[in-house]
């Protein structure tokens, strides 16, 4: 809550929480934040290249996995579930993808068709370079064929809104590299991560991964 001081020329910002006040602005120095800001929203809204990194759903494994062999397999219910809320989150955010890209496992395929199904979107690309980090793969090895996918993107477009359906790892290690105070907490199935690429840096949003996730097992 903002309130004046005795001193018209400068304004207190307390917070609700506690009744205390916390500092003090100079107009002038607000002014200069908030001007700021805005240039970097028409920064951003400009020429802007939105790639959300999209974790596969909950799927039924052929066979026993571990941390070093994934097993591929369909989704589960929950998991078809999960996608099309996914999708139905997506419709109600307004948000349309240019391109969509998965990677060639069954459970990311699935859960982009699904997702997109909802979003009336076809024409899903596949990708070797989106799989979950192999057996005989390091962690460089993984980032190294992620970027080089998203570079091959920037290659070809200024701009544009992507769906990219990968892996918890390889979205991982690929945002550890990015930015080396990301949140690198575990996704969820179908949990989001979004990359702002508007300026020479690339930008990780804040995205709320459990939204449309409600009532339902996040694993």
């Amino acid at each position: 809550m903002l309130v004046w001081g005795s001193n018209t020329s400068t304004f207190y910002l307390k917070l609700k929480v506690t009744e205390k006040i916390y500092f003090l602005c100079d107009p002038l120095a607000l002014f200069k934040i908030w001007f700021n800001s805005k240039i970097l929203k028409w920064v951003i809204l400009k020429n802007k290249m939105e790639l959300y990194l999209i974790r596969h759903a909950h799927y039924i494994p052929d066979g026993e996995s571990s941390r070093y062999i994934q097993r591929d397999g369909h989704l589960s219910e929950d998991g078809k579930l999960q996608s099309e809320r996914l999708g139905e989150r997506f419709v109600k955010e307004g948000l349309k993808f240019d391109k969509i890209y998965s990677s060639k496992t069954i459970r990311a395929e699935e859960t982009a068709q699904i997702c997109c199904r909802v979003m009336g979107i076809e024409g899903i690309i596949s990708s070797e370079e989106l799989v979950e980090d192999q057996i005989d793969e390091e962690p460089n090895d993984v980032v190294n064929r992620m970027r080089d996918f998203i570079d091959d993107i920037k290659s070809k477009f200024d701009e544009g809104c992507f769906g990219i359906f990968s892996h918890c790892f390889a979205i991982r290690y690929l945002l550890r590299t990015l930015e080396k105070n990301a949140d690198l907490t575990v996704l969820p199935h179908t949990g989001v991560a979004l990359l702002n690429y508007s300026s020479s840096k690339p930008i990780i949003f804040p995205y709320d991964t459990l939204k449309h996730l409600n009532g339902i097992e996040s694993y």
